[in-house]
């Protein structure tokens, strides 16, 4: 009998555990830390981040949780990281539903206010992840992401309207099977339905400062050490779970290529979406910084001094020929691009020619500008150029909202010999 009371015991209490974790669940710091969160402590994820995650970091006063930056403790430095940073995750984990959060970002340069769910190979499992950043460089801005299977590039940012380092704003995501949709204040601002995340996730805000690398600063800006400690403060956060093993939103979502932006506000030259072919708009000096006019319909010729590129440029027989005098340290140390239109739901040709001095390659990718998050739309595509013309080809499906001011980019950073390109052409497939 004492057995079988027992085995009643636990079964009843599973099932009203079971029960609790299946009903909306809210945080709130006003008593301090909930039981069922922790703080991380004595180590780094490195790569990007450049700080040390301490327990001093985190802390809870007048009903908020504060997570703040600050110099890290010589003494303590892990492999010389400066700085420490503040982390709060759940210990339980998550799958479809509804993510809120009322926070208050930071504001200064090359640091990041974060709410989210992630799992990763810490836990056996592959890296997904749904992201809410608030970028310290712009706080009147906010970031939204995700990665499936370890793949990202889908960046989306959105304006505000208010500066969220100035007081305390609700952001949420409601997690389906087949779609994420965002919302700042109540207000649905934006939505993901291509390779959505599927593994249970923990909850996670941090607050951190990026590494001094090239593309962490052109995404961040440098990080500014000069107002130390700085930090992001959190009233609560809440979880409302969906019914179901595979939950949808319930609407029913047109067809991709109808729900695209309408292709008469994009400019086409015989049914190509890259313009100029002859490259009269080329000039003969290429650009030492990124001061294009995302508007334009222009090629421009890019040699970055910042990442060590010279080269110069020359239009002959109707093709591209970049002189490259610095190759610099980056594949996008030297480039030929141009802005243009691609719509949601469309699969599109890159078509181009291309030679070289001397056999080499090339990078080709189109994607978004800063303004989406640097976010990738095509395959980068390295083709081998030799000393005679070739005809390359390949395609994508725009799987992301459409972009009147895509980039395509020809990078030819980090070998020094000679490019020829001609007859690109952008194309929909049939």
């Amino acid at each position: 009998m004492k057995l079988a009371r027992t085995i009643c015991f636990v079964l009843g209490f599973m099932l009203i555990g079971n029960f609790a974790f299946s009903q909306e669940q809210k945080w709130d710091f006003k008593k301090g830390a909930p039981y069922d969160f922790e703080i991380s402590n004595g180590w780094s994820n490195h790569d990007m981040f450049n700080v040390t995650w301490r327990r001093s970091n985190v802390t809870f006063n007048k009903g908020k949780m504060q997570l703040a930056i600050d110099f890290d403790d010589k003494e303590k430095q892990i492999s010389g990281i400066p700085y420490s940073g503040g982390e709060f995750r759940s210990t339980k984990s998550f799958k479809y539903g509804r993510y809120e959060v009322s926070m208050k970002a930071m504001k200064n340069d090359g640091v990041v206010s974060s709410f989210f769910t992630y799992t990763g190979p810490f836990e056996n499992q592959p890296w997904d992840e749904i992201d809410v950043e608030i970028l310290g460089k712009d706080t009147t801005k906010v970031q939204f992401n995700y990665f499936t299977n370890g793949v990202g590039g889908n960046e989306y940012m959105h304006d505000l309207g208010f500066d969220a380092s100035k007081g305390f704003h609700t952001y949420a995501f409601e997690w389906y099977a087949d779609e994420i949709v965002w919302f700042v204040d109540g207000k649905e601002v934006h939505s993901a339905n291509v390779d959505i995340p599927t593994h249970k996730s923990r909850i996670f805000m941090n607050a951190w400062c990026g590494i001094n690398r090239s593309d962490i600063n052109a995404w961040l800006n440098p990080f500014n050490d000069k107002k130390l400690p700085i930090m992001a403060e959190y009233e609560w956060i809440k979880y409302t779970p969906f019914k179901g093993d595979k939950p949808t939103r319930g609407n029913k979502k047109p067809d991709a290529q109808k729900a695209s932006a309408d292709f008469a506000k994009y400019k086409s030259e015989n049914g190509s979406f890259a313009l100029d072919k002859s490259f009269t708009t080329v000039s003969n000096k290429a650009l030492s910084k990124n001061t294009m006019n995302k508007n334009s319909s222009n090629w421009y010729a890019l040699a970055l001094s910042e990442f060590e590129g010279a080269a110069t440029v020359a239009v002959e027989d109707g093709a591209c020929h970049f002189t490259i005098q610095k190759p610099g340290k980056e594949i996008h140390s030297v480039q030929l691009l141009q802005h243009l239109g691609v719509a949601q739901g469309y699969t599109y040709k890159i078509s181009f020619e291309a030679k070289a001095a001397k056999p080499r390659n090339i990078a080709v990718k189109l994607g978004g500008d800063d303004d989406n998050g640097w976010a990738v739309y095509s395959d980068q595509y390295s083709p081998k150029l030799t000393s005679e013309y070739q005809k390359f080809e390949y395609t994508f499906t725009m799987k992301r909202k459409s972009d009147a001011s895509a980039r395509l980019e020809f990078n030819m950073g980090t070998n020094a010999n000679d490019v020829w390109i001609k007859n690109v052409t952008l194309t929909v497939v049939e």
